[in-house]
């Protein structure tokens, strides 16, 4: 995807009684470049969040609960985009000066985990209203 600058790695599920482990990220894993901190976005359905672009963060982002649709565009005028869920369970790994927006595509809401590797700055973000950029969802 983009020319490398988004990387999708499956996500292992290991099957347990009980409930599923998904093995997201650890150190040596493609896309792994250190570790700054990790949060969790709930999106509500048929909501959108973005547009961002990181300058200098790399993320990792997987949907842990629910469905999301995430795009991408290096230039705002071409876009990829990927949908995400527990059937189609990858994690996206996102390198700096890549434009992102994401939907949430599951009622009532989905939840994305993003693996940072340095803390959130926001003098690092760019950022644009969803309005602004001429992209059909």
């Amino acid at each position: 995807m983009l020319n490398d600058k988004v990387i999708k790695t499956s996500i292992e599920r290991i099957i347990v009684d009980g409930g599923d482990v998904l093995k997201n990220i650890k150190v040596g894993d493609k896309g792994y470049k250190g570790f700054g901190e990790t949060y969790y976005s709930k999106i509500n359905f048929a909501k959108k969040k973005g547009w961002k672009k990181h300058l200098e963060m790399t993320i990792n982002l997987t949907c842990v609960m629910g469905e999301v649709r995430f795009v991408f565009s290096e230039n705002l005028k071409e876009f990829e985009s990927i949908i995400l869920n527990e059937k189609n369970l990858y994690r996206l790994t996102i390198y700096p000066n890549v434009w992102f927006a994401f939907e949430g595509l599951y009622r009532p809401f989905s939840i994305v985990n993003n693996v940072a590797d340095m803390i959130h700055d926001p003098n690092e973000v760019e950022r644009k209203n969803l309005d602004e950029i001429n992209f059909k969802w």
